[in-house]
């Protein structure tokens, strides 16, 4: 079964006081990556949340987006920075009495108070119930990009499929050849050997040129490639059954394949096998394309 990398999920948890929504999107990586956007309040839960989305994502960047709204009815708590506001007096208190503009502590209080960091508003507290919702939501958001990546997943296991279907037979019509492939071989070895033959003026020259036409066969023969070539195409086969991703596993065994092809194009020298192959790359670039794009 296949699950592709790219998806998108969205929940929102509602409370009496307020909502949580989570937003997730996945792309395409080759490892797991991860983005948060999260309010201050939420920011301590980025590893639980983290995790709670490795349940459902593996592979692939996923980019999560929390929303927190409030309906009103919490207190809010303000904060004085003292030790700035001291720091600011003595500036106050060294400056000559012309120099203000003002007379009088009104002034000095109002641009006291009014200078950037000395009055804050208070952290909020993360509250269970909030962080309970917070998890909720991502954990739903999670589940829905899992579907929607699995409902995708299976589209393109559609098509590796039937990508795979055309493999099997263009590996058939390699394997139908080779025979003859193996009796023409044969054939251009003995008339080579027969040519060679009246040539060899002593018995050591007829022994190497016996082990040279022999090692030759064995560079021309193409039947290894063909079986490994099947048993890589069995393990794609395989590989689509599987409850676990199995985007890298299917990457590897198309290199495999592609390599099987290069070497079976390479010995055979032929031109009938040269046009298979050449079809069955195309086909393999295909499903190389639609494995880029699975977990």
């Amino acid at each position: 079964m296949l699950f592709s990398m790219t998806g998108y999920g969205e929940a929102t948890i509602r409370r009496a006081t307020f909502s949580v929504r989570a937003e997730i999107r996945s792309y395409n990586h080759r490892g797991f990556d991860w983005s948060a956007r999260l309010p201050a309040v939420l920011a301590p839960l980025e590893d639980r949340l983290r995790e709670v989305v490795r349940q459902f994502v593996r592979r692939g960047r996923v980019e999560i987006s929390l929303t927190l709204e409030e309906f009103g009815g919490r207190e809010r708590k303000l904060y004085i920075d003292w030790p700035l506001v001291e720091a600011l007096l003595r500036v106050v208190r060294e400056l000559p009495g012309k120099a203000l503009p003002v007379p009088g502590n009104d002034w000095v209080w109002s641009w006291i108070l009014g200078f950037p960091g000395v009055v804050n508003l208070g952290a909020d507290e993360l509250v269970p119930e909030l962080a309970q919702a917070a998890e909720e939501a991502t954990g739903k958001a999670a589940e829905a990009l899992h579907s929607r990546r699995r409902q995708e997943g299976g589209h393109l296991e559609e098509e590796v499929r039937l990508h795979l279907q055309r493999l099997r037979k263009l590996h058939q019509a390699l394997a139908d050849r080779e025979p003859e492939l193996t009796k023409a071989y044969r054939e251009r070895l003995e008339k080579r050997w027969e040519e060679l033959r009246p040539q060899a003026v002593t018995p050591e020259f007829l022994s190497a040129a016996a082990r040279e036409l022999v090692m030759l066969g064995e560079r021309l023969d193409i039947r290894e490639e063909i079986v490994r070539l099947g048993v890589h195409l069995a393990a794609m086969e395989e590989a689509l059954n599987l409850e676990e991703p199995v985007g890298r596993r299917l990457d590897f065994l198309a290199q495999e394949v592609n390599r099987e092809l290069s070497t079976v194009a390479s010995k055979a020298q032929d031109s009938e096998v040269a046009l298979l192959v050449v079809e069955a790359k195309a086909t393999l670039e295909k499903i190389r394309e639609q494995v880029a794009n699975v977990e």
